[in-house]
């Protein structure tokens, strides 16, 4: 219980602004609550938020079969993605001339 009328007596009297700030006494405490609870509520908001943003993994398949990607692109159908590479390696000792 005493915790409890200490943390009240904290914020009755929490005030961010100086002694001598042209501001009354009443004014500075109601502009401090003011502040904290938009703070407050701004980073409740940026939690929320972040926690409720789905998240997407990159994952590759080397070579699927037909059934695979067919299977893959039905289940993944907004986020799949084809890469259409392949890779080629020159030997040094060979040279290309194109013409």
């Amino acid at each position: 219980m005493d915790r409890v009328r200490k943390l009240g007596d904290f914020i009755k009297k929490f005030n961010l602004y100086t002694e001598n700030e042209n501001l009354s006494q009443t004014d500075q405490l109601i502009s401090t609550r003011l502040f904290t609870l938009f703070l407050f509520f701004s980073i409740l908001i940026i939690v929320l938020s972040t926690s409720f943003i789905g998240q997407t993994n990159l994952v590759t398949i080397d070579l699927p079969s037909e059934d695979v990607f067919n299977q893959l692109s039905i289940k993944y159908r907004q986020t799949f993605l084809l890469s259409l590479t392949k890779e080629v390696s020159v030997n040094i000792g060979q040279s290309i001339i194109v013409l």
